[in-house]
């Protein structure tokens, strides 16, 4: 059949749908007329910033949107208009848009989006075969309707400057797909953190595992492992537990066990990392809160759980709590008899402290028991770092809702906004590997035509578990992230700011501490025999005990108790203690994680 004949065709086929609602009409011609204006009344175009790994040209462009709006076109009634920016260029693109808009606002020249777009030519046209089509509406240079942000700085940038939509009604009605597709910890704390939802994170796997790695072969050689591997692991909690220590003891001293394997590896640079659920409390260089080693901090349960008395994360001195100090001094020791260097001929480590996703296990679980020691956690980093937002002057809010929909629930739809056009920029790979429903999973191997003409990243375009992985990369590891999410925990300072309660935290003291921590820490990792480390811890308790910064954050005596204004600001000035201690425990009380 020719392309005319079946362009006639479905010509007849929509005007018989709308004839069936205009046969009020006076006439055939009038019918005819109302086509196009029934069918083009919705029609909307929509602007999409994204940020492209490298410039994309004009007739790549040109190619994706002709794809895309195959596809919105035809489920939406929609057009997309794509703009690719690379990083270095994104968010002045953007903000220019935002700039031009501002002043047509101001000098009285800006009309609504959906208006703006307008050619003022009818809204439909006849194609070539006498079939009308719908005239969708052209963008001009400041329409910004869905847009790519990343980081907590520009979260709250766009938020203060009034950009960003709220989407909560959308996300409960026609975008409910979104909440299956995202993990709850994502949708659910930026939602809590910002009183509504004003942007959709990513979808992808949440922080890393910390793993003890028991050398299987090793273990059973040295009788803490029967040949059935029945062995319980319950007493292996960390790299400094008894039952570490013990089995690294024999691997070094037994003449077989010490020929077969050397002690120990880490993917760690530091030592101050390998000490498992401990948090640290001090602020960076600029005065903000800061993951880095500090001599405050405090140790939290294995499963989050919120340890002393008051069920709250404690704030302390490091070098006055017994369990820290013993740690380090474990982890300095282990140094000490070299138990990280492998000599010639050792290929296999007896255990291993990692950090990583589900590749882990992967890569060693066939021949290591692992265990894990402390489970991925959602961190503020982490759930601002890669988001979608709806601008808040849109001209249709649900229609970008359901693109953004689209994206992080249709593989077709996001692989085609990563990858570009099958056969054009890639092409599928069977990875010889099956996913849980038996069928072939496919990877994609991108066309080297010079510099690849469409690079994106994966994590700035949408739920990354729908997206087709690149040959060579893991096919089962998006199998891996879903279970990493389910097991995930929540930071347990997420949402915590040193402005987070109605006390004025002490900061100036706080960079002080900070500069007494890289002190202590660089005279850590100084020591090279027992003697010199013992000869340090000491000296590092004098000097930390008499750190009136220290001491100043240590506890809380005053405020943790006091009235507040309903602005949050304490009632009395002297109740401001400074302490960042009393400005958690109040922080903690005000969200009811204690009471």
């Amino acid at each position: 059949m020719s392309k005319k004949l079946i362009c006639l065709f479905l010509g007849l086929i929509m005007l018989l749908s709308v004839c069936l609602t205009a046969c009020g009409e006076k006439d055939d011609e009038t019918a005819v007329n109302n086509i196009g204006t029934k069918a083009s009344e919705n029609a909307e175009t929509l602007a999409m910033y994204l940020m492209s790994e490298k410039p994309v040209d004009a007739d790549t462009v040109a190619e994706i949107e002709e794809a895309v709006n195959k596809i919105t076109e035809n489920k939406f009634k929609t057009r997309l208009k794509l703009y690719y920016y690379t990083e270095e260029e994104y968010y002045a693109k953007l903000e220019a848009a935002f700039a031009e808009r501002d002043e047509r606002k101001a000098n009285g020249t800006l009309v609504s989006s959906k208006t703006e777009a307008e050619t003022g030519e009818d809204e439909t046209f006849v194609n070539e075969y006498g079939i009308v089509e719908i005239k969708y509406p052209t963008v001009t240079g400041y329409q910004v309707d869905i847009f790519y942000m990343g980081g907590k700085e520009m979260y709250d940038k766009y938020k203060a400057d009034g950009r960003l939509q709220r989407l909560d009604d959308e996300i409960n009605s026609s975008s409910k797909d979104l909440t299956t597709n995202i993990p709850s910890q994502y949708l659910s704390n930026i939602k809590s953190l910002n009183k509504g939802t004003y942007a959709i994170p990513t979808s992808k796997p949440i922080g890393e595992y910390t793993y003890l790695l028991l050398n299987k072969d090793a273990m059973t050689q040295a009788y803490l492992r029967s040949e059935t591997g029945s062995t319980t692991y319950e007493g292996y909690t960390s790299l400094t537990c008894d039952m570490v220590k013990e089995f690294l003891e024999l691997v070094d001293t037994d003449s077989e066990l010490s020929k077969n394997y050397y002690p120990l590896y880490t993917n760690l640079e530091s030592i101050e990392l390998m000490l498992s659920n401990l948090k640290y409390w001090g602020v960076d260089d600029e005065g903000l809160l800061s993951e880095a080693f500090s001599v405050l901090g405090g140790y939290y349960g294995a499963n989050d759980d919120y340890l002393d008395a008051n069920k709250y994360a404690k704030l302390e001195n490091l070098f006055e709590n017994e369990q820290f100090i013993s740690d380090i001094t474990t982890l300095m020791q282990y140094k000490f008899d070299g138990y990280y260097t492998a000599e010639e001929g050792q290929q296999e480590f007896a255990v291993g402290y990692v950090k990583g996703g589900k590749e882990v296990v992967e890569q060693y679980g066939e021949d290591y028991e692992l265990v894990v020691v402390e489970y991925p956690r959602l961190t503020e980093e982490e759930l601002y770092s890669d988001m979608f937002a709806v601008c808040s002057y849109t001209s249709n809010t649900g229609r970008a809702m359901k693109i953004l929909t689209l994206l992080n629930t249709d593989a077709n739809f996001r692989n085609l906004v990563l990858y570009g056009i099958e056969g054009v920029h890639y092409q599928l790979v069977d990875t010889g590997v099956d996913n849980e429903y038996g069928e072939d999973i496919m990877a994609v191997e991108r066309f080297e035509t010079g510099e690849n003409k469409y690079m994106m990243d994966v994590n700035k375009t949408g739920n990354t578990f729908i997206a087709y992985p690149l040959v060579g990369e893991s096919a089962t590891l998006k199998g891996y992230g879903i279970v990493q999410n389910q097991e995930a925990k929540v930071s347990l300072d997420l949402g915590f700011s040193l402005d987070a309660c109605g006390y004025e935290v002490d900061v100036e003291s706080l960079k002080a501490v900070k500069a007494l921590s890289d002190e202590i820490l660089a005279g850590l990792k100084a020591c090279n025999t027992e003697a010199e480390l013992e000869a340090f811890i000491k000296s590092a308790k004098e000097k930390i005990a008499a750190s009136e910064a220290v001491q100043a954050h240590v506890g809380c005596e005053l405020g943790a108790d006091a009235e507040h204004e309903d602005d949050g600001t304490s009632k009395d000035s002297e109740d401001r203690c400074g302490s960042i201690s009393c400005c958690y425990e109040s922080w903690l009380k005000d969200n009811d994680i204690i009471k």
